[in-house]
């Protein structure tokens, strides 16, 4: 079984991270072999500008051994002009070295509770979006002039590599888009029936289609190593009850079958999440991004998790 691990970075259940607590998850990514680390962005600290950046600067890993991909999952566009997120990214990769940029259309029911607004989640303005980046991080000045976006201006910074692109794509529009423009699909909640069924033909179509090769497949779900399995289920219905408000994980649950949150996560002994991890494996799954929550036994969680990276 080949997957890459990766740890999205903070921990559920929790009202905020500290920067201790984020050094030793950190420090854990690096010392557990994990390959990669991802950072979400909701209000509070700023995913590119402070926790790449930090990340970054600390990315060395021990004995000369690889180091970790780094990374935001995800960015809700319609919060920043993508003049000013193309002027964050090239930054953050200035400090810090290459990034893979995580961004999706943010849930209307998010947006609308804390900037007041819906925002466009029509999958034609996010192909301007990335128009825009793109057009800025080549360098020059930028004349673009589309329905959605008019922009005239320019990066006060050297050309940017144009970084690894990963879509928060569940609709059929949006895993087109991935396959026609980006790296991969970011998945949250989402499950092995949903992977098999749905979401990796239909990107492996589109990316036939348009000749490029098939997008990696990042599924995000819960994961605990526990002798207790009722106490977690119990735990992650609770602290993942607001997600049902949202239309697309209610239709990846809906997909899948699950009647509650804990259907979908990892939740077990090392052997039952092994299982489960390649039941994702199977169904097209390249990358698992392990959602830690408070609740279990971190140390044989954190064990697992670097066998998994290790491939034993």
């Amino acid at each position: 079984m080949t997957v890459r691990v990766g740890m999205a970075m903070g921990m559920r259940g929790r009202a905020h991270w500290t920067v201790p607590d984020l050094t030793d998850q950190w420090r854990e990514v690096l010392d557990r072999g994990l390959q990669s680390a991802w950072f979400s962005q909701g209000v509070g600290a700023d995913a590119l500008q402070t926790i790449v950046a930090w990340a970054g600067a600390r990315r060395a890993g021990p004995d000369g051994t690889p180091t970790p991909e780094v990374g935001t999952a995800v960015i809700a566009a319609q919060t920043r002009h993508p003049l000013v997120l193309a002027g964050q990214v090239a930054t953050a990769i200035a400090l810090a070295g290459p990034l893979t940029l995580g961004l999706g259309l943010g849930h209307r029911e998010v947006l609308a509770s804390i900037y007041g607004v819906g925002g466009p989640r029509r999958v034609d303005w996010l192909r301007e979006y990335l128009d825009v980046m793109e057009g800025l991080w080549r360098g020059g000045e930028l004349d673009y002039q589309g329905e959605h976006f008019q922009v005239r201006g320019h990066l006060a910074l050297p050309p940017t590599p144009r970084p690894d692109l990963v879509l928060a794509a569940f609709g059929p529009r949006m895993l087109e888009l991935t396959a026609e423009r980006a790296d991969g699909t970011a998945l949250w909640r989402t499950g092995p029936k949903t992977l098999r069924q749905y979401v990796v033909p239909t990107l492996a179509e589109a990316a036939d289609r348009h000749g490029r090769p098939m997008p990696r497949v990042m599924a995000g779900l819960p994961i605990v190593v526990t002798d207790d399995p009722e106490e977690a289920r119990a735990y992650i219905d609770a602290v993942e009850q607001p997600f049902l408000a949202f239309p697309t994980f209610r239709d990846a649950y809906a997909r899948e079958g699950a009647g509650r949150p804990s259907d979908i996560a990892l939740i077990g002994s090392e052997q039952e999440i092994r299982e489960r991890v390649a039941e994702l494996v199977e169904a097209g799954a390249t990358d698992l991004v392990a959602l830690p929550h408070d609740v279990g036994d971190h140390d044989r969680t954190w064990a697992l998790l670097a066998a998994l990276a290790a491939g034993s």
